[in-house]
């Protein structure tokens, strides 16, 4: 054999070997969801709203973390141990610090073979849960402001009528001058 064809066939055993490797990792790390794919959130200004995301692991043990993106977005637990054939919750909570819109992600991840007594490093899975929020500013502001208007108007006009009542009535009962 020629110093070509020797290379040759190296490298396509250091590429056979390679796939297998990257194929056992894929098995030992196979079965990982989440579920719903994206949360969205609608609150007012000031006050806060929570939803839950589901992480189900059906392969081996593996580490779990979930990480937000944006400050107004939170994830509990953000870590922990998932179980081959578990499932976990995890509580996200967006807090309405100001008006407007914001799209954002929380990225989940899942380490498979963190702690083999073998010490080698197994794959890593992640995926991403599209996180929508929307703050508005109170509708109950508004809704108030709108009553108090109509109650202050209910009572001037009452009061009107009340008092012209009255003096029609007054007038009557005082006598006429000449």
């Amino acid at each position: 054999m020629s110093v070509s064809q020797l290379i040759y066939c190296f490298c396509l055993l250091a590429f056979a070997a390679s796939v297998t490797a990257v194929n056992s990792q894929l098995s030992n790390a196979a079965g990982f969801g989440v579920s719903p794919s994206s949360i969205e959130f609608v609150i007012e200004k000031g006050s806060s709203a929570s939803r839950q995301l589901i992480i189900y692991n059906t392969g081996t043990d593996a580490q779990f973390t979930a990480v937000s993106e944006n400050p107004a977005i939170s994830a509990e637990p953000d870590n922990g141990m998932l179980k081959n054939g578990k499932s976990t919750a995890i509580k996200v909570t967006a807090n309405g610090e100001k008006p407007g819109k914001s799209a954002s992600e929380i990225l989940v991840s899942l380490a498979h073979g963190s702690d083999n007594p073998d010490g080698k490093v197994r794959l890593s899975l992640g995926t991403r849960v599209r996180v929508s929020l929307t703050v508005i500013e109170s509708a109950v502001q508004s809704a108030d402001f709108f009553v108090g208007a109509l109650t202050s108007a209910a009572i001037t006009v009452a009061g009107l009528s009340a008092y012209l009542a009255l003096r029609r009535k007054n007038v009557r009962l005082l006598p006429a001058k000449a």
